[in-house]
């Protein structure tokens, strides 16, 4: 693909690969491994201390496959991130290393978190040498839109993706029912969302009859029906059982993969624009304000701002993403008490911002790994007296509160790199 390439990248595709790489038995697994960790030892020096060393090392991911995921993390450098040290390990070290082409399917029109970052992966694939493309779905049109133009230039249709077994297709949890139309590509399914999957596959029953009986056919999607919900049958589907990877966005949708039985579950996370990586806010500019969405747990927000008449509310609605960024860098405050479907944007746009974060404890908010706040108080009625207490202690002491979560804005600028990291190690660049 490019005339320079890394050590690891030559090994990965003029040895190990050829070989046969982790697509064979057990016995010519651990040979290829041993191969290439002895090739590297008389790379690094024409001596049998080299040798001898590398072949060494060979034995750790050669006797256990839960080593040799964590040790091909490490080859490829990867950071040290929480989501990395959580994956499930007994499963390709590289599982897109034979992956010539890379499309990611997005929905047309839609600039909300998750297209973007499906957008974010295309660029990245595309910027460390792989060919990657974005495909829209749900309208006939190539172009971006205009807030994505940084991350692609242009899209292939749906109907002109190459379905070869050397292709990978990417789509997000909600668009599971589209892999039925491809049968020699891989497959990998980006869980963005848990909730949004639920809302697509159970609530939605026609939605969800339609793509079962797509996938595995009306007498035995009826069997089924009279037994188990629509919950477990969208689970038993082959689009979701035979994905070549099942990828996380954040803790709470790898902990929800593993309990629902599925394998093959990698991190995948997710980063801010730098429009908000790059922010300084200042102290002297923040007002008693209390910022929130609208559109997350409206029905409690509504309580705690009607029992809050002290307290200035502003919401985020009908706004750019400056205007946004503008209202952010006033606040004091930025309460969420909504479900959290993945490691949500807003609360982190929000803190790169200088807000103090405030949240509730549903979804990805229940793990510390996603929201690495002290500040978490569930939603519940008898909390707002709580709750309104805490909002208070900010407004009047927000030096020490912003203090304490400055350890989760480093966390936030750490993602961009991680995420670079993370793909590197799953497409073995």
């Amino acid at each position: 693909r490019r005339w320079h390439i890394s050590l690891n990248t030559w090994f990965r595709d003029y040895l190990y690969i050829p070989l046969g790489g982790s697509r064979c038995g057990k016995l010519k697994r651990v040979r290829n491994t041993f191969a290439v960790f002895l090739v590297s030892g008389l790379w690094h020096g024409a001596n049998w201390t080299f040798v001898f060393g590398n072949r060494a090392r060979a034995l750790i991911p050669a006797a256990s496959p839960n080593e040799a995921f964590l040790f091909a993390q490490r080859g490829f450098g990867a950071h040290e991130n929480p989501l990395f040290k959580a994956m499930p390990i007994g499963v390709d070290m590289v599982p897109f290393a034979n992956v010539k082409r890379t499309y990611v399917l997005a929905p047309a029109d839609s600039t909300s978190g998750g297209p973007e970052l499906l957008h974010q992966l295309v660029y990245t694939l595309n910027t460390l040498g792989a060919q990657a493309d974005i495909v829209y779905y749900g309208a006939d049109h190539s172009s971006p839109p205009p807030a994505y133009s940084r991350y692609v230039k242009g899209s292939v249709p749906f109907g002109e993706i190459e379905d070869s077994e050397e292709n990978l297709i990417v789509v997000p949890e909600v668009s599971i029912h589209l892999l039925s139309r491809f049968k020699k590509a891989a497959k990998a399914i980006w869980w963005l969302s848990v909730d949004n999957f639920y809302i697509l596959y159970r609530d939605k029953s026609f939605d969800a009859l339609s793509f079962l009986f797509r996938t595995q056919g009306f007498f035995a999607v009826l069997k089924r029906l009279l037994k188990i919900s629509i919950k477990h049958i969208s689970f038993a589907s082959p689009a979701i059982q035979q994905a070549r990877a099942h990828l996380c966005q954040s803790h709470y949708a790898m902990d929800w993969c593993k309990r629902h039985g599925l394998t093959k579950v990698y991190g995948l996370s997710d980063y801010l624009a730098d429009d908000y990586l790059g922010l300084t806010p200042e102290v002297a500019q923040k007002e008693d304000l209390v910022v929130y969405n609208p559109k997350k747990g409206a029905s409690f927000t509504k309580k705690l701002i009607r029992a809050s008449p002290d307290l200035t509310f502003a919401p985020i609605i009908g706004m750019s993403r400056q205007e946004v960024i503008r209202l952010l860098l006033r606040a004091k405050v930025y309460i969420d008490f909504g479900n959290h479907p993945g490691k949500d944007r807003i609360p982190r746009e929000a803190r790169m911002a200088g807000c103090v974060v405030v949240t509730g404890t549903d979804g990805a908010a229940r793990f510390d790994a996603d929201v690495p706040i002290q500040e978490k108080i569930p939603a519940r009625s008898e909390n707002i007296r709580t709750i309104w207490n805490l909002i208070g202690a900010v407004m009047s002491d927000y030096a020490t509160f912003n203090s304490r979560q400055s350890a989760y804005a480093e966390q936030i600028k750490r993602e961009k790199g991680d995420f670079v990291s993370q793909v590197k190690s799953l497409w073995g660049l």
